[in-house]
């Protein structure tokens, strides 16, 4: 956008050899950034029957996300004259050249690195069986979620030669900055489905799910669920309506899920606020930095628990051609 304030009528070109300031010499003078990322992903699994009914599944899933920032600049490349007050004479011109832009701004180089890293595993185990009239189904396993993020920046003034911005090729003042995060989620769940012709239908789920968000004796959290189901279109006495409605189930469920998704990755822990050169008070001739404690946090804070009830019916009519639900629910929030 700023390029685009330039008059046409400013000077392009040289004098003596050196260039006017312009939308060109602005151009050469930008600071050079280079980005870069670099994402893997690997994933795996495997599937195993060690007996009849009995099934394994694993499944495995790790990337990574890396992100490389570089930008530098040096007052050697922003030089020319300058044109924006008139110059009564070609001597006052040739004084006016020289670097308009700050050496202590431009006269650096500057990187940074962030990496994301995620795995995630999965262990079920299912075992299914038929009996006459009766199915029975079981489901148990656990699954494991982990996320790390660490990133460091650093710049240093002074730099040598701009063909080659390191940051051992400068000699300034240097100054970095770090940080590493990690969460973690773990969870342990099982399931049971019965059900008799079809008719009669149960199915029991629990989950223990614990989070690395919050403290111990936090930390963990139980979320069962229960849902019945009642199929009246294959009950005897709906035989002779079967043309017109050959569907019509009725169910009942309830359920609870925990959410632990925060704003930020350490809730219970207050933060500490670091400020720079902010003291009122001088300390050899100059201002101390300060440090000052957070907003107040609660050191209890647990999984938000989310719990539904829900009665309903499906229908279809006309051998499924017209089908359709309706659920009725309610659904409280605890601990938000």
């Amino acid at each position: 956008y700023y390029l685009y304030r330039w008059q046409p009528m400013m000077p392009y070109g040289t004098f003596e050899g050196k260039e006017f300031r312009n939308a060109l010499t602005e151009q050469k003078s930008a600071p050079i950034t280079t980005k870069e990322r670099e994402y893997l992903r690997l994933t795996g699994g495997a599937t195993i029957k060690p007996i009849k009914d009995l099934t394994l599944d694993i499944d495995v899933a790790y990337s990574s996300v890396e992100n490389r920032y570089k930008k530098y600049g040096t007052p050697s490349l922003t030089s020319g004259y300058e044109i924006f007050t008139a110059r009564p004479s070609v001597e006052a011109l040739r004084d006016s050249y020289g670097s308009y832009l700050s050496a202590a701004t431009y006269d650096y180089v500057y990187q940074e690195t962030g990496r994301t890293e995620n795995l995630t595993a999965n262990f079920v185990a299912t075992y299914a069986k038929r009996w006459g009239d009766h199915d029975f189904k079981a489901m148990a396993g656990s699954s494991l979620e982990k996320s790390e993020y660490e990133y460091y920046w650093a710049q240093r003034k002074g730099l040598l030669d701009p063909a080659k911005p390191e940051l051992n090729l400068a000699t300034g003042d240097q100054t970095t900055s770090s940080s590493h995060t990690w969460w973690s989620v773990a969870g342990f769940f099982g399931r049971l489905n019965y059900s008799y012709k079809d008719r009669y239908m149960l199915e029991l789920n629990g989950r223990y799910d614990g989070s690395s968000r919050f403290r111990r004796g936090s930390r963990w959290q139980w979320s069962p669920s229960f849902s019945l189901g009642w199929n009246i279109a294959q009950e005897k006495f709906w035989e002779s309506l079967t043309d017109v409605a050959n569907t019509l189930k009725l169910r009942v469920s309830y359920g609870e899920l925990g959410n632990q998704n925060t704003t930020v990755w350490y809730p219970t822990y207050r933060d500490m606020i670091l400020k720079s050169s902010n003291g009122t008070w001088l300390q050899d001739g100059v201002k101390p930095n300060t440090a000052e404690p957070g907003n107040l946090v609660s050191n209890s804070l647990t999984w938000e628990k989310v719990r539904t009830w829900d009665i309903g019916f499906d229908y279809g009519f006309l051998s499924n051609r017209l089908t359709g639900s309706f659920d009725y629910y309610i659904r409280y929030t605890d601990g938000m």
